[in-house]
């Protein structure tokens, strides 16, 4: 599914946290409808839209594993 299709929304699925120094979680996120996320640049960023109608910014960090951040 492209980007266009979705207006620039993308879904995913949390896979898992891992706690790095006080304060600090890592959220590991793989993708529910593309087969792989686009590719992550210094600098980038994703709003997350909860179910509540609140949206939380986080940035982003490129992953190890295929097709996840």
């Amino acid at each position: 599914m492209a980007l266009s299709e979705t207006g620039g929304r993308l879904r995913a699925r949390l896979q898992a946290i891992e706690h790095g120094c006080e304060g600090i979680c890592q959220y590991r996120l793989v993708p529910l409808d593309a087969q792989e996320f686009p590719p992550v640049e210094a600098g980038a960023h994703v709003d997350l839209h909860l179910p509540n109608g609140l949206v939380r910014q986080y940035s982003l960090l490129p992953s190890s594993g295929p097709g996840a951040i």
